[in-house]
């Protein structure tokens, strides 16, 4: 039987570092190697899969859940005319605003 996860409590509990530049967002959304942030050539890779698997275009609205820090959905504003952001976590969305953004970015 699975185990069913909490994930409100996880952000709660893990990942609780005070973002100070931008390598520490890639720790609190897990997008690590080894506990240090993937290389620039895997996350524009990561990028370009997500907008060709859901065939972005700049009249899109597009609508991201667990959005977390807002590591993913800066650089998806520019292939979309809005993009509406929503997690549970209050910290990730506070670093969101603090970090990723932007006039597209609700």
């Amino acid at each position: 039987m699975q185990q069913k996860i909490d994930w409100q409590s996880f952000w709660k509990a893990n990942r609780k570092i005070e973002a100070q530049q931008e390598a520490d967002l890639f720790f609190q959304v897990g997008k690590t190697i080894d506990k240090l942030p993937i290389t620039h050539d895997i996350f524009t890779k990561m990028i370009e899969d997500i907008v060709q698997s859901l065939k972005l275009t700049k009249n899109d609205i597009l609508l991201e859940l667990c959005c977390g820090n807002g590591l993913l959905t800066y650089p998806l504003r520019n292939f979309s005319k809005v993009v509406y952001a929503f997690d549970f976590a209050k910290k990730m969305i506070d670093n969101a605003k603090r970090f990723k953004n932007n006039g597209n970015i609700i």
